[in-house]
């Protein structure tokens, strides 16, 4: 078997049946749109059963967020899963991608203000150096720049809704019988305006689209539009841009005509 140029882990805190594929199909859009031609043959993503029970549980519940003595540990471990990651030394270099909504809009600071990003800044980070540390790894500023956070204002919906197109044929199949285009063709026509929606999902009244689209919207992801859009899809792949060790892993991959 061939040796992946890189090895992806993605974890995300949207644990429904139709939660992880999307965030990772969106992380792949992202690298994409940095580099033409990725031949994701070449890069190996860790399925996410392999995470393991104890950590997924932690996510699912978002424990690792709460008080108490099961929270500490749930943050001990996931500390731990992630430092194990970032150095693990058997070939390919590993990126560690974890989502998290802001549970903000753009306008109300987004991934800025957030309380979990901070909560994940001041207590995971601290944690997964000090477990880098303990299990003598070189140069650690390297290892955590392989960690990222792909944080959505407000939620991963905001960015997935932005495959207006895909939305607005759903929605002509659908018993609204298209009731909603009008809506998608003004999110098409200024994409900006998505992040600044609190709690899309919920906004029954803006949309009729539901958790098993959740696929196929992000298939249809316009990366390019969302990229100059400069809301939050922008600020995580700027920041991905910023990965040397990924932008040299995704390289590596043999070239292909892209389809996107």
């Amino acid at each position: 078997m061939t040796e992946p140029a890189a090895v992806f882990v993605v974890l995300t805190e949207d644990t429904g049946g139709s939660g992880w594929k999307p965030v990772v199909t969106c992380i792949r859009a992202m690298c994409d749109l940095l580099i033409s031609g990725i031949d994701w043959s070449g890069v190996q993503t860790i399925p996410r059963e392999d995470t393991g029970a104890v950590v997924l549980r932690s996510l699912g519940v978002k424990l690792w967020r709460g008080r108490g003595g099961l929270a500490h540990q749930s943050r001990v471990r996931l500390a731990q899963y992630l430092a194990d990651q970032l150095i693990n030394g058997e070939g390919a270099p590993r990126l560690v991608f974890f989502h998290l909504d802001a549970d903000l809009t753009w306008k109300q600071g987004g991934a800025d203000q957030s309380t979990t990003v901070r909560q994940f800044r001041d207590q995971i980070e601290p944690a997964i150096r000090f477990w880098l540390n303990a299990r003598r790894a070189v140069d650690l500023d390297a290892l955590m720049q392989r960690l990222h956070l792909v944080v959505p204002a407000y939620s991963i919906e905001s960015w997935l809704y932005q495959s207006t197109e895909r939305a607005a044929e759903l929605c002509r199949e659908r018993t609204c019988a298209g009731a909603h285009v009008a809506q998608y063709d003004a999110w098409a026509a200024d994409r900006s305006l998505l992040d600044d929606v609190a709690a899309p999902k919920d906004q029954r009244a803006l949309h009729c689209l539901i958790d098993a689209d959740k696929e196929t919207l992000a298939d249809t992801l316009p990366v390019a539009a969302l990229r100059a859009a400069g809301r939050s899809f922008a600020r995580t792949f700027d920041a991905l841009a910023d990965d040397g060790a990924l932008l040299h892993a995704l390289i590596a991959t043999p070239v292909h005509a892209p389809d996107r």
